[in-house]
């Protein structure tokens, strides 16, 4: 949200029906240093809503978000290998000698004449720019895929759902199973004709005059959610049953301490460790995301290792019933006195007492006596 001083002198539209450039950005936030309120919202409304999207180029522009302005930057290492960054080694061997070791003279004259050369560079960052909202577009058309095929599963089932946004033509459909909403096209609600109402954010039936208000729950059938095609048609049943949407409930009551494991099994699949004389199963009980790595089960959520053959401290949580919620990874170490901890031990049946040797203490009196 922008400061009134913006909005009220109705420079919002000012900044946004115009192409700035970098030096104009620098200006405009130069003006406004003193102002950390202003400069925050105009930072935000010219670099998210009004530049341009990056161009490839052959001359030395710079790069405007990390700051260099005359310094040369390049592409050279993404991950999937793009043409930018292929082009960029290619040149960079060329310049420091280094194709002619494993190329021979025709296929550098090759290189030089489709990749190298000053016109076929300005040629490869038009053709990239150029494809750019084709990419874009595609990757639009991907999510919206993946997301139609995971409702693929629910197709013939009746799920809750709500309107977000109406507009002239579309919805914007929330599934209560899917975090990314759908737009949806009012032809695509089979069994009656709706017209939109964007004023009041609702949608009228023609025939009926039933509305139905955007961000009200409601039960809807869905009829086709084809990935393919990438259609997604539902209609919405006349009887609706209440919904009610039920807010989490913080369970307040959690008791929370720390003990010393012995780690057995680290696996991403299964925790086993060891607490005294008892061995315990936390598989089902270690929440987060991890991987598999060469010196143990790296923790995503905590940023720890679990190494087999080690001790580990976690921290565990009790619910007010005695119930293990969870057994998370920690790095401090246990209180030495703690009664929910005891508890939890003789809960479990877990005894610490170290193994008899075998001699008894009359046998060690008379060693003693022996000795003396």
């Amino acid at each position: 949200r922008l400061p009134r001083n913006i909005t009220n002198t109705n420079k919002e539209a000012q900044f946004l029906n115009r192409i700035w450039t970098r030096a104009e950005i620098r200006k405009t936030l130069d003006e406004h240093a003193d102002d950390p309120a202003m400069l925050q919202a105009i930072s935000d409304l010219l670099i998210r809503k009004v530049m341009r999207p990056g161009r490839f180029t052959t001359t030395e522009v710079g790069h405007f978000g990390m700051g260099l302005e005359d310094t040369p930057y390049a592409s050279f290492s993404t991950s999937v290998r793009s043409l930018a960054s292929l082009v960029n080694q290619m040149s960079l061997s060329e310049s420091m000698g280094w194709t002619a070791d494993y190329t021979t003279p025709e296929r550098r004259e090759w290189l030089n004449n489709n990749f190298l050369s000053p016109q076929a560079m300005e040629s490869i960052a038009d053709h990239i720019n150029g494809q750019q909202p084709f990419y874009k577009r595609l990757q639009r058309d991907a999510l919206k895929r993946l997301s139609m095929g995971h409702l693929n599963q629910y197709e013939g089932k009746t799920v809750s759902a709500c309107f977000q946004h109406v507009t002239e033509k579309d919805i914007s459909l929330k599934l209560e199973d899917c975090a990314r909403p759908f737009l949806l096209p009012l032809s695509a609600i089979a069994g009656a004709n709706f017209s939109a109402d964007v004023p009041n954010q609702q949608i009228i039936a023609r025939d009926s005059g039933r509305i139905v208000r955007a961000s009200e729950w409601m039960q809807m059938k869905l009829i086709k959610a084809d990935p393919l095609d990438n259609r997604l048609v539902v209609s919405i049943p006349e009887h609706q049953p209440r919904i009610a949407k039920i807010p989490f409930k913080h369970e307040s009551h959690v008791h929370t301490f720390s003990v010393m494991a012995h780690v057995l099994e680290a696996t991403t699949k299964a925790l086993k460790v060891k607490i005294g004389n008892k061995t315990l199963d936390w598989s089902t009980k270690f929440p987060g995301s991890r991987t598999q790595r060469k010196n143990g089960l790296y923790h995503y959520n905590t940023g720890l290792t679990l190494t087999p053959g080690k001790e580990q401290c976690f921290r565990i949580r009790l619910s007010n019933t005695g119930e293990m919620i969870d057994a998370i990874p920690a790095q401090h170490t246990p209180a030495k006195i703690n009664k929910r901890r005891e508890a939890f031990y003789k809960a479990q049946g877990i005894d610490f007492e170290e193994k008899r040797t075998g001699i008894t203490k009359k046998e060690w009196m008379d060693v003693i006596k022996v000795w003396s």
